[in-house]
């Protein structure tokens, strides 16, 4: 799958979620509060959700950085929603707002109607994260179009049970989220379609089930189909019959009670009294006098043992969670291996050293080939795209170049340029340093950003 097409599933997969989500937010903020919910603050949400969570993936941070990144984003997040919702007529840079916020008064109600603010904005910020956790493929944007269309469908329900049951909510936004829920799932599905050209059959021991599931939905829907086609013609024989079941059910209905008592209930035909139910007292333990006052010191002791031992037992098991819950902080993500030990003064002496190495290659500049081909790995690496220790100048080049087409001669000149320094030991003349460097600052121009940006944030 390449870069584009990752990007648009990401984007499509983005649609779906935001649709249902924003249809429920808008539902719930409009029946309780009277007004729509801020989406474009809970877009922005859901999108910087996710761009965290893509660059803290990967990456081999401990898990309380990530934790830490992901608690300062939701607050900044829930903080740009409330604003959105109470505060918008106010500057978001301007605390004062967040200070009217923090020390309002409020009632029960109001308290509830922050929570759900709240409880909106963390949805949001979740489903941001587990998207850019979850992996793009059939089953996964399929099972996502399943809840989301599951959850559009108890939207709905729950209107219907409302104003069946007198209420009113002026909802006229959130069916509109309707139409792009469709389109980007069906173009999402059809997309990762295409790229798969196997052969498409049942999973293997699953063929009976599925024909028979295949056979019974098509079934129900032609059955669906004709019952909507003759639903008026149904309507007028259900009157009728209705009609005619109340005049034979007032010619039967005695002989019909009779029976229905006779049936679920006979007692009511007896004419004897019910005999009154026996009582029987619960055994009485006897009583031999006062206890001993040893025997009153022996249960005190053994009460203090067990409390001794039930404090005990409860302080190792929080001593246990504790010392887990910090093990796991500080634990490290799944990613690349770090070169050096993190208490280690010679590594970090050694990591300075190379810093102010290359920062004195920096200031110097292209004197050689070697010099530029150094310059291209470390640019490489500052792009994200970490070249093997096994791989050879011109396999590193041709990757280089498969991924930043553009900069192809630029690549291509660097690397030639160094093969022709070390390999075949020659003294390159002036107009050829002069080309290595116009190519390197062709490299670092501003204008090849974005898409070293885009090799970054796809991690390759």
């Amino acid at each position: 799958m390449s870069g584009r097409e990752r990007l648009l599933l990401y984007a499509l997969a983005s649609v779906m979620e935001l649709s249902w989500l924003a249809a429920w937010a808008t539902f719930a903020a409009i029946g309780t509060m009277g007004r729509p919910f801020p989406l474009v603050e809970a877009a922005a949400t859901f999108v910087g959700a996710f761009v965290l969570t893509r660059l803290s993936s990967g990456r081999g941070w401990r898990v309380i950085w990530v934790a830490a990144a992901q608690t300062a984003g939701l607050l900044g997040a829930a903080a740009g929603v409330v604003h959105g919702h109470d505060y918008s007529g106010r500057p978001l840079l301007d605390r004062a707002w967040l200070l009217d916020c923090l020390g309002a008064t409020r009632s029960p109600v109001d308290w509830l109607l922050l929570t759900l603010i709240l409880a909106c904005a963390i949805a949001f910020w979740i489903g941001g994260v587990r998207l850019a956790g979850r992996p793009l493929n059939y089953t996964a944007v399929c099972t996502r179009f399943d809840l989301g269309l599951a959850a559009f469908v108890l939207l709905f329900l729950v209107k219907l049970l409302v104003t069946a049951n007198g209420g009113r909510v002026d909802d006229r936004i959130s069916p509109v989220f309707l139409l792009p829920f469709f389109v980007a799932s069906l173009l999402a599905i059809g997309t990762i379609r295409l790229q798969s050209d196997g052969r498409k059959d049942f999973l293997s021991g699953y063929r009976g089930l599925g024909i028979f599931l295949t056979f019974t939905a098509g079934t129900l829907l032609v059955a669906a189909t004709l019952t909507l086609f003759s639903l008026p013609y149904l309507t007028v024989a259900a009157e009728v019959g209705l009609v005619a079941l109340k005049g034979a059910g007032v010619a039967v209905s005695p002989a019909l009670l009779w029976i229905l008592r006779l049936l679920f209930a006979p007692q009511t035909f007896r004419t004897d009294p019910k005999p009154a139910p026996s009582r029987h007292d619960l055994p009485t333990i006897p009583s031999y006098g006062q206890e001993s006052w040893w025997v009153v010191a022996v249960e005190k002791v053994l009460l203090w043992i067990a409390v001794i031992f039930l404090v005990l037992a409860v302080a190792a098991v929080l001593g246990l969670c504790v010392y887990l819950v910090l093990r796991f902080l500080w634990s490290r993500t799944p990613g690349q291996r770090r070169r050096r030990q993190p208490g280690s003064l010679f590594a970090w002496l050694r990591q300075v050293g190379m810093v102010l190495a290359g920062l004195r290659v920096r200031l110097a500049g292209v004197r050689c080939a070697r010099d530029g081909y150094r310059a291209l790995l470390a640019w490489a690496r500052r792009s994200g795209l970490r070249p093997p220790v096994a791989h050879t100048p011109a396999e590193i080049g041709a990757r280089l170049q498969r991924r930043f087409p553009r900069l192809h001669a630029e690549i291509g000149t660097i690397v030639g340029a160094f093969h022709e320094e070390v390999y075949r030991e020659v003294v390159l003349p002036a107009n050829r340093l002069t080309e290595v460097r116009s190519a390197w600052r062709r490299l670092r121009s501003p204008r090849q950003w974005p898409a070293r940006f885009n090799a970054l944030w796809r991690g390759e």
